[in-house]
């Protein structure tokens, strides 16, 4: 057994605690954790790779605690911009009909950049397709969102579009005052 005198040892014990969490005051803390723990459960200062390992360990173990913990207080919260959830299936149901102004390859490539996080280039590698047609198409499908929203909203029904007897799709454009053209599609 290498014995190392307890100096040199701590010393080394720190700057492996600190070269682990940067921060002067953990790397402490955590040495003197390890040590109390080691000098504890064997009675005489631990070894060298002993030491480094509890040290490694408990690094981890806090590590893992802190993500548990902060996820814990991040339910617990109640987010600055926070929506009931009646306004949420409200805004999905607004969204829901707005959806369907896009076509299917439009709503999957929006789906796949905004709800999955997926990069232009990743999903133009999934449509076997060229990164600028994805872009386009992006910009395309929100722009048309947009406008879609904003003609409800501004709840101007003669440029919405309406089934007329046939099912077809009618759009009524006003031009003057009281005049309408009739355009069928």
């Amino acid at each position: 057994m290498n014995l190392i005198p307890n100096s040199e040892l701590l010393n080394a014990g720190y700057r492996y605690a600190y070269a682990l969490t940067m921060h002067r005051q953990d790397a402490e803390d955590l040495l003197h954790d390890a040590w109390v723990r080691l000098v504890t459960r064997y009675g005489t200062s631990p070894e060298k790779p002993v030491l480094f390992r509890t040290i490694r360990n408990l690094f981890i173990d806090g590590t893992r605690h802190a993500k548990v913990v902060d996820r814990y207080r991040k339910q617990e919260e109640i987010p600055v911009g926070y929506v009931d959830e009646s306004d949420r299936l409200m805004d999905s149901d607004l969204l829901d009909r707005h959806l369907v102004c896009l076509r299917p390859i439009e709503r999957e490539v929006l789906f796949l950049s905004v709800v999955e996080g997926y990069t232009a280039d990743e999903i133009a590698a999934m449509q076997a397709t060229v990164r600028g047609t994805i872009l386009s198409m992006l910009s395309r499908s929100k722009k048309k969102l947009r406008q879609s929203i904003q003609r409800e909203q501004l709840g101007d029904a003669d440029k919405a579009s309406h089934p007329d007897e046939t099912g077809s799709n009618v759009v009524s454009i006003r031009r003057g005052r009281n005049a309408s053209r009739r355009i069928g599609s």
